[in-house]
């Protein structure tokens, strides 16, 4: 027998999660709802009419490889986040644990009456200093009650032990709004560097970091269109000599609920990735530029993220050219007539 936890990804219905085989060799095929993301428990039971056994498995559908988590909190079922994922969210530290809830698309991060801290790993982990990784991480939030003056950090990337980085702050400026801030320590919001936009409760925003893995630079915006969108940026723990004191290969990402300056606050579509890209859906604009030279095609575009394509007819069918990359390539022309176009 066969039961999903996330029916909108992957329901029970004879299309989507089957079983297959006979005897002792059977099949388990899960074929998610088509555009639909994020995490989806499948447990399957086996009995012989006297005893039973059962497993789980956490899928994890994501937009791309570049996503390394990814959660919408879309369970069917509604309580605590470490029951409902079947374990892909575990506690890292609070005191009590199965408080952080889930229900409705939402996880409700509430430091005032709560103090358990989840987790969940990131595919390919961990992410060494060393690596030149940069990662990057998206969800939307909603408060509902204000944090204090004070304020504290909320969401954040950890290593597999206590070591935390790329901190979410929220704290109040004013009885009605709030700022967003970021940073590596767990001092006051103070110490660390705010997002000068004053946000409303009970509105939903979209919230976007980045950890530099090799110097522990992080950075915060609140509903950007573009990695230079307005950001605010802080840097780590130095010693006399300028060296970072505490960078940490990262696993994971989190969500803390711990102190009563922290209020209370909505969760959802959360995404962590290897591209500002991958985790928001903005993609840069690109422009191609092509020069005529001795009968050549001299093209050049300055995002290597974007692969060069041709075809002899404008509407195609293109290909893309595999000795092309940024920043430039020369295409000898054979026909009447070439199109080019740049893909993401």
């Amino acid at each position: 027998t066969l039961s999903s936890g996330n029916s909108t990804l992957a329901p029970i219905d004879g299309t989507h999660v089957t079983l297959g085989g006979s005897g002792t060799n059977r099949t388990l095929i899960i074929t998610p709802v088509t555009n639909e993301f994020g995490a989806v428990p499948i447990t399957v039971s086996v009995s012989d009419g006297l005893l039973t056994t059962t497993q789980t498995v956490i899928l994890e559908v994501r937009q791309s490889t570049n996503v390394i988590l990814v959660d919408h909190f879309d369970y069917d079922g509604s309580g605590s986040l470490t029951a409902q994922s079947a374990g892909l969210w575990q506690q890292h530290s609070g005191s009590t644990p199965n408080q952080l809830q889930v229900g409705s698309g939402l996880i409700t991060v509430d430091g005032v009456h709560n103090s358990e801290d989840d987790n969940a790993p990131l595919i390919g982990g961990p992410y060494m200093t060393n690596s030149g990784t940069v990662l990057y991480s998206s969800f939307v939030i909603n408060y509902t009650t204000l944090p204090n003056a004070t304020g504290a950090y909320f969401a954040h990337f950890k290593n597999d032990a206590s070591g935390y980085l790329c901190r979410v702050w929220a704290s109040s400026n004013s009885p009605t709004s709030y700022q967003i801030g970021i940073g590596n320590s767990s001092g006051s919001t103070s110490a660390t560097a705010p997002l000068a936009q004053n946000l409303s409760p009970n509105v939903s925003y979209t919230v976007v970091t980045r950890l530099v893995l090799s110097n522990g630079i992080s950075t915060v915006w609140v509903n950007p269109t573009s990695e230079s969108s307005p950001r605010a940026t802080a840097g780590d723990s130095t010693n006399s000599l300028g060296i970072v004191t505490n960078l940490v290969n990262i696993s994971a990402y989190a969500f803390r609920e711990d102190a009563a300056e922290q209020g209370i606050l909505t969760v959802s579509n959360l995404v962590v990735g290897t591209s500002f890209a991958a985790v928001t859906g903005i993609v840069p604009s690109a422009q191609l530029n092509i020069q005529l030279t001795n009968n050549q095609a001299m093209l050049t575009w300055s995002d290597s993220s974007f692969s060069l394509q041709s075809s002899t007819n404008v509407a195609g069918p293109y290909s893309t050219i595999g000795a092309a990359h940024s920043p430039s390539y020369t295409d000898s022309l054979t026909n009447s007539a070439r199109f080019y176009r740049l893909i993401h």
